[in-house]
Order: structure tokens, then C-alpha cells, then sequence
């Protein structure tokens, strides 16, 4: 029996499941580690997106820190906590807060400021300070606009936020203060009013009926209206008053109540009665209203139009005088007021002649009509506020034997002319560099200028003003016999080219009152640099200037010079509203000055062009071209050298057939050239040109590639 076959058969089957279950298996792992893998993938995908999608990291802040010592009258919210402050607020009945960013300079240097004051008010003031820069407090979450720090409020019980945008000075502050505490000023008589149009600009008046009732209807809108308007007027030029005399308000012509007034220096305005007797609307209608005869202004110290509504409206008459906030009069500024109330009075006005009379008296109403017990402690407090205002400035007193007044003929002058002037007063420890900007000496405390922005002029009062004085120079302006002011900074020493080749150049430092000597001489080509300190391009536009200068030091009769545009006040012709700015004088011909082109690179060739372009051709060009080789020295920008003498040998052909064409002209007139002065004076010319041709074209010139500074002083002197 054959057993071979079914063996075979058996081994080939075993082998075909073998393999078959090797497939399943690899078929298994292949799915089970595809799946594995797919879930990684997902997982790696999620991620990268959620990445992608994440907000991005932001570096913590750092943690606040107190910006006042904990011994200081100032409470200081410094994380920002607004709702912790005002519920402090809300307990007292004036606050001034301070809000503040730890990190800016002049929350740092006001920081003294309001902890001054702290020392004379905290009795009657809460003072607190808070953070409103720090990120995600509650300050900084709910005063989202606020990016300009620091910010002064003071809050009250009856009223909104009261912002002082005032000089940032402590009394300044003091002062605010006190008409924040006490808005009003009490009416008893009539000539308290006169006694107040004597201490303000303008008196605003309130007339209610304080009988019968728990408040007087209208009274707190007007107390408000009192407040608000401090944020225009925080040192209380406009004095708000209620009258509170029944017979009082009967003189002054008052019937129904309540009422309004504005008292004016020469003329009273009612508030209408058909209008709608709200605090906006009152402070609308006042700010509409009022004019004054002199204004105080205080710039904030920012970018603003402050001073713009009077310098473009005409000539203004301004008083540089030292203020002092915490002194209830100024005798520099009563001395404006009353001539400025003279100079406006042009129907010689009965109620301007009283008030002028009261305020040359120097009459000082005070509110003597407080409570009994309320007057001790207003005394005292205005003593300490006068021992702290000594210790800022000394008070003014008039002169014993004040300077007489030439004549009324100032009175009314406003109407009879049209150079009528705006009067305005400036303190002058704070805007001391406006003053200096109109040629006010930087040593002189107390100045009236006249400046005409029209005209771009300004005229100073020398000495010490009185009354008398600014008569006269106002009489003096109007008439046209003033002269102008013109600012002059003092001289600078001369620079210095320091760029290591040994040598250095100075050239004078022109003022206002060198200038005219020095660039008009008639026999002297100029070359003059008008430069501003506030100009940064200036310091690059003055090597190559110095440059320029060094190159052509040895041409006689050319010379450079520089100018402060910005310090020295020049007449208009020979102003420029660009710097830097290049000028060329030339000689005999100075109304013909050249500008060096703005729009061409201030370089040391296109300079050196512009110089050599301008000078007058023929014989005085060809010395300042021999000059500039000169200048070149030895051995330095060969090429440069090469092309100066290939210039000199062009310039001494050009000079050679000018001379040439005027002796042909003189012949040819019939004269002889050798017969006159002029004749032998073109004759030794080309002689001198003959000579310096052959020099030039020697080999010797072309292998040093420069002219020597003694060849070059013997050509000049030849030509």
C-alpha cells in the first residue's frame, strides 16, 4: 500500500492554515496600531489648535506698592479700590482726591504738592490719593478714558466731581480749596457789591426768598452753578454772591424772586426769567455774557489755545508779575485793572468812575458776616494761610510817592483808536519762559510787554511798572514812536572743527545786535547759518558748514558766521521760518541774498557750489576758488585736489577773457587803455592772470594735485 500521497496532502494543508492564521494575525496588529496611532494624531491636532487658539501669555503686572507714606495725611488706595474711597467720600463733606499712575513723573513731582496742602486743610478736607493705572483694579476698570495722570477732584456732598485744572502748585491748589469750601459770599448792602467789582472781575448774584420755607427755591442750582464753574475759573476771578437783605435786593432793583444778575465793570445783565433755571443754562449764559477789561491767564502746561483768542484778535499789552495765590490783592495787577478800566471808559461812565476810585484805594472787603462763633476759627486759618504765602513771595506794597500821570488823555483811548489793546497778566515765577520768549530779561521779576503777533513785534517797558509808566508807553504805542524790542542772546564761543586733521575753524556767533554790522558791511561777501537749539538736524548742517568755512579760510573778504534764529529777533526781511537755514550775502549787493536750496542734500560739494556760485564772477571768483584749493592741504582727496585746480585753470580762463572783452570795449571807444586809471588797472590784470595761467599749467601742480595756502595767498594778492 502506497502511504506517500496522503501525507503530502495532510503537510500542505497544515502549511495553507499556517498562513492563514500568519495574515489574520498581521491583519489584527495592522488595525489595532492604525487605530492606536489615528487617536495620537487626534490628540496631537486638538492640542497644536488649542494652542493656536489660547489667548497669549501677558507678564504679570507688579504689586502695587503705597505711593504716600503710611504717615501721611493722605489716605492712598494704592491697588485702586474706587469703592473703599468713596465710601470715605460719601462720609465727609469735602474731599479733593488725587488720581495717580505710580509709575509717571509728574504724579511723582505733585506728590509733595498735595501733601502740602494736607498740612491746612486736613480739618476741614479728606484727602486721599488712588492708583487708577493698575491693571484690572476697580479705578482702572471704571475710569477707562483716563490716560493723562495726574487728575484733581474735589468732591462735595451736594455735588458732582469738581475737576481743578489750575497751575499745579500747592497754594494754587490752597486756593481752589477754599472757594470749593466756601462758594459764596454773603450780601448785606449795597456796597459790599462795589466792594466785591472792586476784588473780581465779574460778580455773579443770586436774589431768593429765604423766608418761609425749608430752602430757598433755586438756591441750590445756583449753589451748584458756583461750584461748577470753578473748573473754568479755579482762582476765582468771577465772584458768586447771594443776597440775603430783603431791603438789599429792594435798593438794588430786584422784585421777584429768584433772580440773576451778572455785575459787570460797566454794565449789569439779567438772567432772563422765561429761561430754564438750571446749572448747565446759567453756566452757559454767564460764559456767554461776561467780558473784563484784564484777565489773569494760567496756561496748563500742555498744548493749548489759551493765549490765541487775544494775540490773533490784535495787539495785547501783557503784565509779567509774581502771583501769589494765598494774597487776596496783587498790586501789579490792580495797577492793570485800574488802567485798563480808564482806557475802556469811553462815555466816561459814573459807575467805572467809582469803581475806579475804590479799587486806587486798595480797598480789601472781607467776609466779616459769618457766625460769632465761626469767625475765630476763619481768622485763624487765614492767618496760617498768610504765614505760608510769605514764605512763597513777599507781598507788594505801592510806593510811597507813586510816579504823577501825564494828562487824561488815556481815558476812553480804546474807542479812539485802532490799535486798542487786550490786557493780560501772567505769573511770572510760572511762565517765566514766555516772558523770556518776548525779551523779558531772565533776572526781571515784574515786565509789560506789547506784542503784536500781526506784525510779529514786541515792545518791552524798562524799569519797575507803575501806573504812570504804562500811560505813557501805552500813549508812546499808539502813537507809533516805540521802538521795537528785539531779543539778543548772548555771544557763544566759537566752534571748533575737531575732525583730526589738525586744524580748526571759528566762526562768530551773530546776535540781534551784531548782526546788522556784520552781514551788511558793503565789501564783504557773508555767509550766514541761521540754527534754533530745538533743531536736531542743525548739529549735522554745522560740520559741514565748519567744513565749508574751514575750506575757504584763507579768501579774503568771504566770511562765516552763524545766528540763533530761534533767541535773536531780527527784522522781518531778514527772518526764516526753516532750519537750518544757509543765507549768501554778497557784497555790494546785499538785497540779492541766495537761500541754499532745501531740497538739495546739505553736503560739502553742494555747499561749496552754492558758495562759489554766488560769489561774483570774474576775478573775486577766481580768488575764492584759488582760496578753496588753498584749503584743501596737501596731500588730502586727491581727486577732490585735481578737480580745484581743473576749476582754477577753467575760472582763470573765464577771468582772463572777461579782461580781455573790456579792453576790446575800451579800445573801441576810442580810448587809450594804458591813458586812464581803469585802463592800467585791467592792463596790471592781465597781466597777474597771464602769470597765474602759466603757474597753473607748470608740471609741478599736476603731480602735487594741490596749490599750497603761500601760493595761494600770492595769487590773491596778485588778483
Amino acid at each position: 500500500m502506497y502511504l506517500g500521497t496522503p501525507t503530502k496532502s495532510k503537510n500542505r494543508n497544515g502549511e495553507r492554515s499556517r498562513r492563514a492564521t500568519a495574515e489574520s494575525f498581521f491583519v489584527t496588529n495592522m488595525y489595532f496600531y492604525g487605530r492606536e496611532l489615528c487617536f495620537v494624531l487626534a490628540i496631537i491636532i486638538t492640542t497644536y489648535a488649542a494652542l493656536q487658539n489660547a489667548p497669549p501669555k501677558i507678564s504679570k503686572s507688579p504689586p502695587a506698592v503705597p505711593f504716600f507714606p503710611r504717615t501721611s495725611l493722605v489716605a492712598d488706595f494704592f491697588q485702586g479700590n474706587l469703592m473703599s474711597a468713596f465710601q470715605r467720600i460719601a462720609e465727609c463733606d469735602v474731599s479733593f482726591i488725587m488720581y495717580y499712575a505710580p509709575w509717571d513723573a509728574e504724579s511723582q513731582v505733585l506728590r509733595d504738592q498735595f501733601k502740602a496742602i494736607t498740612q491746612f486743610y486736613y480739618r476741614q478736607v479728606y484727602f486721599a490719593a488712588i492708583n487708577c493705572w493698575q491693571p484690572r483694579s476697580e479705578c482702572r476698570q471704571y475710569f477707562t478714558k483716563l490716560v493723562h495722570f495726574p487728575v484733581f477732584i474735589a468732591y462735595t456732598q451736594h455735588a458732582k466731581g469738581i475737576q481743578y485744572r489750575g497751575p499745579k502748585h500747592a497754594a494754587n491748589m490752597a486756593r481752589f480749596l477754599t472757594n470749593v469750601i466756601r462758594p459764596l459770599v454773603r450780601i448785606e448792602q449795597p456796597n459790599d457789591l462795589q466792594d466785591l467789582l472792586a476784588r473780581h472781575d465779574a460778580v455773579v448774584v443770586g436774589y431768593f426768598n429765604f423766608l418761609g420755607c425749608l430752602g430757598a427755591p433755586g438756591y441750590h442750582t445756583f449753589y451748584m452753578t458756583a461750584l461748577k464753574y470753578l473748573e473754568h475759573d479755579s482762582q476765582r476771578e468771577v465772584a458768586f454772591a447771594v443776597v440775603t437783605n430783603a431791603n438789599a435786593a429792594a435798593v438794588l432793583g430786584v422784585e421777584i424772586l429768584p433772580a440773576v444778575s451778572l455785575h459787570l465793570w460797566n454794565e449789569t445783565k439779567e438772567y432772563p426769567r422765561d429761561a430754564e433755571f438750571s446749572s448747565e443754562m446759567l453756566m452757559k449764559w454767564i460764559l456767554d455774557n461776561i467780558h473784563q477789561v484784564s484777565v489773569w491767564l494760567s496756561p496748563p502746561g500742555v498744548k493749548s489755545l489759551t493765549l490765541s483768542p487775544f494775540v490773533e484778535d490784535g495787539p495785547v499789552l501783557i503784565l509779567f508779575a509774581p502771583r501769589n495765590p494765598l494774597q487776596p490783592h496783587n498790586y501789579y495787577y490792580d495797577l492793570l485793572r485800574e488802567f485798563g478800566l480808564e482806557y475802556h471808559n469811553c462815555n466816561n461812565n459814573t459807575q467805572v468812575n467809582m469803581l475806579i476810585e475804590i479799587l486806587s484805594e486798595h480797598q480789601q472787603g472781607s467776609d466779616i458776616h459769618s457766625a460769632t462763633e465761626l469767625y475765630g476759627f476763619w481768622m485763624w486759618e487765614q492767618c496760617r494761610l498768610q504765614r505760608w504765602a510769605r514764605k512763597l513771595h513777599q507781598p507788594v506794597f505801592p510806593p510811597k510817592s507813586p510816579l504823577p500821570i501825564s494828562g487824561d488823555s488815556h481815558i476812553g483811548l480804546a474807542c479812539r483808536t485802532n490799535l486798542s489793546l487786550s490786557l493780560i497778566a501772567m505769573d511770572s515765577l510760572q511762565y517765566r519762559h514766555f516772558a523770556e520768549g518776548l525779551g523779558v530779561g531772565s533776572s526781571v521779576e515784574t515786565a509789560v510787554v506789547i506784542f503784536n503777533a500781526a506784525v510779529e513785534s514786541a515792545y518791552v517797558l524798562e524799569g519797575k511798572p507803575s501806573k504812570g509808566m504804562i500811560v505813557d508807553f501805552v500813549l508812546n504805542y499808539t502813537q507809533g514812536s516805540l521802538k521795537r524790542s528785539l531779543r539778543s542772546s548772548p555771544e557763544f564761543h566759537c566752534d571748533h572743527d575737531n575732525s583730526g586733521h589738525g586744524q580748526k575753524i571759528c566762526i562768530p556767533e551773530l546776535t540781534s545786535l551784531t548782526f546788522h554790522h556784520f552781514v551788511m558791511d558793503p565789501q564783504e561777501d557773508v555767509v550766514l547759518m541761521y540754527h534754533s537749539p530745538f533743531c536736531a538736524f542743525c548739529h549735522s548742517v554745522a560740520y559741514v558748514f565748519l567744513t565749508v568755512a574751514r575750506y575757504f579760510r584763507s579768501v579774503p573778504r568771504l566770511k562765516f558766521a552763524r545766528i540763533d534764529g530761534e533767541n535773536n529777533d531780527l527784522p522781518w526781511q531778514f527772518t526764516v521760518h526753516h532750519y537750518p537755514s544757509v543765507l549768501f550775502f554778497p557784497a555790494h549787493r546785499k538785497s540779492e541774498s541766495r537761500v541754499f536750496p532745501h531740497n538739495l542734500p546739505v553736503t560739502v560739494p553742494n555747499m561749496v557750489a552754492f558758495v562759489l556760485s554766488n560769489t561774483e564772477y570774474g576775478p573775486r571768483r577766481l580768488v575764492a576758488v584759488a582760496g578753496l584749493c588753498a584749503g584743501w592741504g596737501r596731500g588730502r582727496d586727491p581727486a577732490g585736489a585735481r578737480d580745484c585746480v581743473a576749476r582754477t585753470r577753467r575760472e582763470n580762463l573765464a577771468a582772463l577773457a572777461a579782461t580781455l572783452a573790456e579792453i576790446r570795449a575800451t579800445l573801441r571807444r576810442g580810448g587809450g587803455v594804458s591813458e586812464t586809471r581803469a585802463g592800467r588797472r585791467l592792463l596790471r590784470r592781465l597781466q597777474h592772470l597771464r602769470h597765474l595761467h602759466l603757474q597753473l599749467g607748470a608740471a609741478d601742480y599736476v603731480t602735487d594735485e594741490h596749490i599750497s595756502i603761500a601760493e595761494s595767498t600770492a595769487f590773491q594778492d596778485k588778483l
